[in-house]
């Protein structure tokens, strides 16, 4: 045939073309064989051509006879291995016309192995011809395999002839018909049928039965019974499972290992009449067990009529018998509104079989409608019914009557309902947003009475918070409203409606109008000043960035009308916007229920940039070595830092304990002015540590932090040091006599320059008031009468030293204001008058405290009282004393003028008020101080001589710290002279390591507000009363500790044990303890036991003689956890809340005043001996 020629095979119109493969398989053990291809029609070839089989792409050998294609199949090696959990394995049959090449026909022919069948139905329901050998439990496609005695199932492929044939001939269990219960603990037997069993008697059958229960198989012997029904052998059967019944599957073999098999699934029901069934009317119910369980009530237990605690009694209750009587145990709840319709459930044992037997419910005297409530019945367990109205009074019986079998009524023990009356006495806030979510707490009594609650503010629904109703509040969350909506808060219990005297009013919603700065490093913290308007009314306030799917938020601090604080959230960016700066970032706010959540892309010109984070670099060697003169040493720091990001005053560079100034702040370098000397190293804890070398570290933004290495001060040598020794030896010696005199020089010239700063500050109040005057005429023409002018003299400012500049507001009150009353106390050094503080400002008064020094003889003394008063000028905390002036009496010398704290100092404020204060309130005084003290450290203040006696309270029970070492002498008695016959130390309330080294740092402060706590929880007893002054340290050193005061809540004394550790370093910080003191306040506030109700163990008991006990009597507590890192220095809120801190102002009260929360909670009184 010519290249290029093809020849197709014949087509008939009037049929097609027939091709068939005659066998299309074949066992896979077969050895090689023909198989024929029949084609209609098949053309003839040209000599010396001829027609190729292939199988797969393997040529095999063939001949062509007429239409007829004969092909070999392959040698069983080039057959490929049938598949796992397969029972063939199929290969490609294709013809080739070798003058053309062209496939014309393929076809699939499998190559099968019946051994991959191990149950009867699938070998003989195969597509093969395979047979089953029943007694040799096998499949194969050749009979003759089977044993002589053998009985064959043939498969409904095989061609055979024989009447055996098919699934329906295999060995097999019939279909089950009814259920199959078994109790457990109770040998039983099974009856299985079955049909097709192995009959010969040559073979000596025997049967197994296995029930898997648990995963874990439960097998007994079987027996062959007449009709092919299977006896499983009687066997106690179990389970663990807290179930009331359990449904396994039964398998039934032969022989071993050949399974009879069984299509439908023969289930088995195991059960256990005790589980769910602890009394006689859920075992006897037929609701809780049927019938068909034979369950008794036997003594005090359900179980199987058979069992042998049944059996053993004689006694067994089945459903023709009465129960016993019922037994109530609890009802909820527990109390309701007098007006009633309280859905009350009442709970037990043995309540009815089933709701017709509830005869009736009866509350005192009166039913309880049963009506409408039968879907809440649970058999034997709980009965509802809505309660009748009542009276206040003693709480009611409530009585469950239950008709007997025998129709009898049945009285079983009562439980008790109380009828209360709740009230509203007061809420707050009065204001929120008209867009709702603010969180209102309401107060009052016996709230947390009835089943259901709802609250409408204004008509409108309030959601509430299930979790904070307790007796005294409910906290709920306002819906949206319209603006200028007012209205009484309605609390409705069980449809028993209490409103309240007051009106919240829906105000107009919170806007945000300007953020600055708009930009952050992008692991935030950076603090943003947000101004809008009606910010007031907000009770919570989030700042929220968005970007993609990516979101962070913020909580922020309402600090008036128009300003809020907040920081930038944290936000995660992709690494391709990670090294540049990006605007692709949404910022919003969340303001109760107003959500300006896309405020940034709400108009245009908002945007907010988020930049990478600095990138520092290490020292080399991580180590920075301090070379020449240290006077004069700078610090370089290297890396990249977007300014654009950040200004001065929000990065700070310190070395070790010390701050290192910066002087230079670029996008690449920061460089620093050391320390002249080294300062110390810091510990783990980031205490000061005199032993490590101090380490650089930057700091930003207040959250972010950055250590490049250690800075290494330069060290001399020990011959160079001799020699400096012998030097300085002999200089001193020539320089003895020199010195002598001019210290003599010096101190003639320090007293002479203090005397002209006196002169330069009384001067400077007289130019103020002098200005003042002209600018306010009248009867006090010399004295500031309270003018918002502002005057300008010549001297601006007088530096009393190189932290303290005194102001001309300083200096604005005139002495002549001051109309002096009474002396409030003395001691060496000074007085305290009360006095009378006119026109300041003008046309009002105010009484005040004024504060003088004793001996004006020195101009030192002076000085140092100027210097300790000036320190409070500038301290902004509503838990510190402020300063409101300074002024000079007609002699010249000085005088401080402080807010007059009506309540005197703390110490006599307890001793007075006695029993008289509620624990909520001795907390208060102690959280006050805390937080003052917390406010204190964080500007770097130690002060050195914390006590009550050194803190005021004012007329709103507000603890104010106070004296900054400027009255420590009203009580000769707490102070002791030390040996240098000088300083007088406040002994007892002093750590160790002030008494031994003269150490005072903000771990000293801890140490005394842990005396001070115990002088408040004490009635105000002095500490250590059987101690002398000149003992304490000794005391002290070998491990002493006060004990703390009797009654004293278990959370306060861990507190002050906390406080009085002998390592500084493990003492907990004013952050921690503010934290655990708000916690304790919240718990106690919201209903937590009283101090007098905690238990005491018993090395906590005081002796009343002495109060002491040595340490090792004491366990160790746990070490302080870190501080929260959301703890912040700022305003704490109303100084007036216990509560966990909430910022109020003058539109608003969020959350009870001190007062009010000791009327709330004046039943919790602190039992201690004053």
């Amino acid at each position: 045939m010519a290249q290029g020629e093809y020849r197709w095979l014949p087509y008939n119109a009037l049929q097609c073309v027939g091709i068939s493969v005659v066998p299309d398989n074949l066992p896979i053990t077969s050895p090689p064989q023909m198989i024929v291809v029949t084609v209609d029609q098949l053309p003839e070839l040209v000599s010396g051509e001829s027609y190729i089989c292939k199988f797969n792409d393997l040529p095999v050998g063939g001949e062509t006879v007429d239409h007829v294609i004969k092909c070999m199949t392959p040698e069983n090696s080039a057959i490929p291995p049938i598949p796992p959990k397969e029972s063939h394995v199929t290969m490609t049959l294709s013809l080739f016309a070798s003058e053309s090449g062209v496939n014309f026909f393929r076809a699939n022919f499998s190559f099968y192995s019946c051994s991959r069948f191990d149950l009867c139905s699938s070998c003989v329901s195969s597509d093969w011809s395979c047979d089953w050998c029943v007694y040799s439990n096998r499949c194969t496609h050749q009979s003759t395999e089977c044993t002589q005695e053998d009985i064959i199932v043939a498969g409904n492929s095989n061609p055979g002839a024989s009447s055996v044939r098919g699934p329906g001939f295999c060995p097999q269990l019939r279909p089950q018909t009814e259920e199959v219960l078994i109790p457990v603990g109770v040998p039983s037997d099974i009856s299985v049928p079955a049909f097709n069993l192995p009959d010969s008697p040559q073979m000596n059958v025997t049967y197994q039965c296995d029930l898997t229960v648990e995963g874990v198989k439960q097998a007994t012997i079987g027996t062959l019974l007449q009709n092919d029904v299977i006896q499983c052998n009687a066997k106690e059967y179990l389970y663990s499972g807290d179930t009331q019944e359990l449904t396994v599957r039964l398998t039934v073999s032969w022989n071993g290992d050949r399974q009879l098999e069984d299509s439908a699934g023969f289930t088995v029901t195991l059960y256990n009449c005790a589980v769910d069934r602890p009394d006689c009317s859920r075992c006897l119910s037929n609701e809780t067990a049927r019938p068909e369980l034979e369950c008794r009530w036997c003594g005090d237990q359900c179980a199987y009529k058979e069992e042998d605690i049944c059996t053993a009694m004689g006694v067994a209750l089945d459903s023709t018998d009465p129960c016993p009587p019922p037994e109530l145990l609890s009802v909820y709840p527990e109390s309701g509104p007098l007006e009633g319709n309280t859905v009350i459930e009442i709970t037990g044992t043995n309540i009815g079989r089933h709701f017709q037997e509830i005869h009736s419910v009866i509350i005192g005297q009166k039913p309880c409608d049963l009506t409408g409530l039968e879907d809440h019945y649970v058999v034997g367990q709980s009965v509802r019914c809505r309660t009748p109205d009542g009276n206040l009074g003693d709480a009611q019986p409530i009585t469950v009557y239950i008709v007997a079998v025998d129709s009898s009524v049945e009285n079983p023990r009562a439980v008790r309902f109380k009828y209360v009356n709740p009230t509203i006495t007061g809420f707050s806030p009065t204001l929120g947003p008209a867009a709702g979510g603010t969180v209102v707490r309401i107060v009052g009594t016996s709230l947390n009475t009835g089943r259901d609650i709802a609250v409408v503010v204004g008509g409108v629904k309030c959601d509430i918070d299930t979790e904070s109703i307790n007796e005294t509040s409910v906290e709920c969350r306002t819906g949206n409203s319209s603006v200028g909506a007012a209205g009484k808060i309605s609390l409705s219990i069980d449809g028993a409606v209490r409103n309240s005297a007051d009106m919240f009013t829906y105000k107009a919603n919170p806007t945000v109008e300007n953020v600055h700065p708009r930009r952050s490093f992008k692991s935030g913290g950076r603090r943003l000043n947000v101004t809008g308007t009606g910010l007031s009314v907000v009770g919570k306030a989030t700042i929220l960035v968005r970007r993609k799917n990516f979101t962070n938020e913020e909580d922020c601090m309402i600090m008036s009308n128009e300003y809020m604080m907040c920081v930038s959230p944290a936000i995660g960016l992709s690494e391709h916007l990670a090294s540049t700066c990006t605007s692709e970032v949404i910022l919003g706010f969340w303001l109760d229920g107003v959500q300006l959540t896309s405020w940034s892309t709400s108009l245009g010109g908002r945007t907010f940039t988020y930049c990478p984070d600095p990138v520092f670099e290490k020292f080399p060697g991580e180590e920075f070595v301090v070379e020449g003169n240290t006077r004069d040493s700078q610090l370089t720091i290297k890396g990249h830092i977007d300014i654009s990001a950040i200004n001065r005053s929000e990065i700070t560079v310190t070395v070790g304990s010390e701050p290192c100034p910066i002087e230079v702040l670029e996008s690449s370098i920061i460089t620093c002015h050391l320390p002249d000397e080294e300062p110390d190293g810091l510990d783990a804890n980031g205490q000061p540590d005199p032993t490590a070398i101090p380490s650089a570290v930057v700091h930003w933004y207040g959250n972010q932090k950055f250590t490049p290495g250690r800075v290494v001060y330069p060290a001399y040598s020990t011959p160079i040091i001799v020699g400096v020794f012998v030097t300085a030896l002999v200089a001193a010696t020539i320089l003895v006599v020199v010195m002598i005199r001019r210290y003599i020089k010096q101190k003639r010239l320090l007293r002479s320059l203090n005397n002209r700063l006196l002169n330069r500050i009384r001067e400077l109040q007289e130019e103020i008031l002098e200005a003042a005057s002209k600018l306010v005429p009248g009867p006090s023409e010399n004295a500031y009468r309270g003018s918002r002018h502002k005057s300008t003299p010549k001297r601006k400012t007088v530096a009393l030293n190189n932290k303290i500049n005194i102001m001309p507001n300083d200096l604005q009150i005139g002495f002549n204001l001051l109309d002096m009353t009474r002396v409030l106390g003395q001691g060496a050094f000074g007085r305290v008058y009360h006095a009378i503080l006119r026109d300041f400002p003008v046309g009002t008064q105010q009484d005040v405290a004024v504060k003088t020094i004793q001996d004006t003889s020195d101009s030192r003394n002076i000085i140092k009282f100027m210097e300790e008063g000036l320190l409070m000028k500038n301290f902004d905390h509503p838990n510190v004393l402020p300063l409101l002036g300074l002024t000079f009496n007609p002699e010249g010398h000085p005088v401080i003028v402080l807010p007059l704290m009506s309540n005197g100092d703390l110490l006599s404020f307890v001793k007075h008020q006695g029993k008289a204060l509620t624990v909520l309130q001795l907390l208060g005084s102690v959280l006050h101080v805390a937080r003052g003290m917390e406010y204190l450290a964080s500007q770097h203040f130690v002060h050195r001589d914390l006590a009550a006696r050194n803190c005021m309270v004012d007329d709103q029970l507000v603890v104010k710290i106070a004296d900054f070492g400027l009255s420590r002498d009203l009580d000769e008695s707490d102070y002791y002279r030390s040996s240098d016959k000088q300083a007088k130390l406040p002994v007892k309330w002093m750590a160790p390591e002030s008494l031994g080294r003269r150490v005072y740092n903000t771990q000293t402060d801890v140490w005394s507000y842990g005396v001070l706590v115990w002088e408040i929880f004490s009635g105000g007893r002095k500490p250590y009363p059987n101690v002398a002054n000149a003992d304490v340290y000794d005391f002290l050193s070998q491990g002493h500790r006060m004990n703390p005061p009797k009654f004293c809540p278990k959370k306060i004394s861990e507190i002050m044990r906390r406080c009085w550790r002998e390592k500084p370093k493990t003492r907990c910080s004013f952050q921690q303890i503010v934290r655990e003191l708000e916690d304790l306040v919240a718990w106690l506030g919201s209903g937590g036991p009283t101090a007098a109700s905690e238990p005491r163990r018993p090395h906590q008991e005081p002796v009343e003689s002495a109060d002491i006990v040595g340490e090792s009597s004491v366990p160790c507590l746990a070490p302080c956890p870190p501080p929260p890192a959301h703890v912040s220095h700022a305003d704490p809120g109303s100084p007036q809340e216990l509560a966990p801190r909430r910022e109020t102002n003058s539109e608003t009260q969020r959350g009870p005043s001190y007062s009010n929360l000791s009327q709330v909670h004046a039943n919790v009184y602190l039992e201690t001996k004053f």
